[in-house]
C-alpha cells in the first residue's frame, strides 16, 4: 500500500515488513494534514508485528506545539500499538533532530528509534535489527 500527498508519503514494503515514510515541509497547524493519523491506521493494517520504519525527515521543518500534540504524538502512539520494533529517522538539520526527539519523548516512542544523517546507514541498521522469519524459525528448531 502507498499513500502520498504534498505533505507526506507512506509506503509499506511487505518483503522487508518495513514502512518507508517521508515528511515534507512545515505543518503550521493540524488542519494542513487532516487525514494523517487515519492514513497511518490504514497503512498499518498490512504490517506484521515487529515491523520497522525508515523515516526521511530531511525535508521536514520543526512543527509548532499544537501539531506535535494533536498530530505527531497520536500518530506515533498508533505506530507503537501496531507492533513496531525499530524506527530509523534520517534528519539533516539539528533543529529537526531536536524536534523529532521531543516528539518521541512525548509519545513514548524514544526507545524504539534512532536518528541518522545518512539513509544508507539507517537502512543498514534496520536490516541488522530484523531477524528474517526463516532464520528465526531455524534457530528455534535447534534449541
Amino acid at each position: 500500500m502507498e499513500i502520498k500527498n504534498e505533505r507526506y508519503e507512506m509506503r509499506y514494503n511487505r518483503a522487508k515488513n518495513r514502512v518507508y515514510f517521508k515528511i515534507v515541509g512545515f505543518w503550521s497547524r493540524p488542519e494542513v494534514v487532516p487525514n494523517y493519523v487515519q492514513d497511518w491506521k490504514r497503512l498499518l493494517t498490512d504490517v506484521k508485528p515487529g515491523y520497522t520504519i525508515l523515516t526521511d525527515a530531511t525535508e521536514m521543518a520543526a512543527p509548532p506545539d499544537e501539531v506535535v500534540k494533536h498530530v505527531h504524538v497520536p500518530a506515533q502512539q498508533v505506530v507503537m500499538k501496531a507492533g513496531v520494533s525499530k524506527i530509523a529517522e534520517v534528519v539533516s538539520r539539528p533543529v529537526t533532530q531536536l524536534s523529532v526527539q521531543r516528539m518521541a519523548r512525548e509519545s513514548g516512542m524514544a526507545s524504539y528509534k534512532r536518528e541518522f544523517n545518512d539513509r544508507v546507514e539507517a537502512e543498514k541498521w534496520l536490516d541488522e535489527a530484523v531477524v528474517p522469519e526463516k532464520v528465526g524459525a531455524a534457530a528455534g528448531s535447534r534449541r
